[in-house]
This record gives C-alpha cells, structure tokens and sequence, in this order.
C-alpha cells in the first residue's frame, strides 16, 4: 500500500484496502475494517470504477452480518 497511493494506482490501493480490511476483521478489529473499507468505497467512487463499489458493498454487508468477508481474485 505504501508504493501504491504514491504511484497513483488508485484502483489497486482500494483493493489492498478491502483485502487488508478483511484480514482486520479476522483479527476482531471491526472498526479499523469498517474504516478501510470507507476509505476504498470512497476511492472508487471518485475514480467512477464499475464493478468495484459492488464488491466493497458486498464485503460491508458480510462484516455487518459478523461473515467472512468474500475476496475475489485480481482479474475475476
């Protein structure tokens, strides 16, 4: 993620952010997940990115149920 924001690859930054929001959610640490996954639905809001917003909704909805979040492939 660090070379990621300075490089400007938006779209990925917001994909490491959903996948490191999941792996917070493993460890318990629902807040920090709800807050990454703010920061990456907000990225690809501005960025106007299709497919995206679904996911990052998907995975929300999952840790508001208390469920693994589902992360899906690069590419899939």
């Amino acid at each position: 993620m660090a070379i990621l924001e300075p490089i400007g690859a938006r779209n990925d930054l917001a994909r490491a952010l959903v996948t490191r929001a999941a792996l917070h959610q493993a460890a318990g640490d629902i807040a920090a997940a709800k807050q990454l996954l703010d920061r990456a639905a907000a990225i690809v809001q501005a960025l106007g990115t299709l497919d995206e917003p679904a996911r990052i909704e998907a995975a929300g909805a999952a840790l508001d149920r208390g469920t693994p979040m589902r992360l899906l492939a690069v590419g899939s």
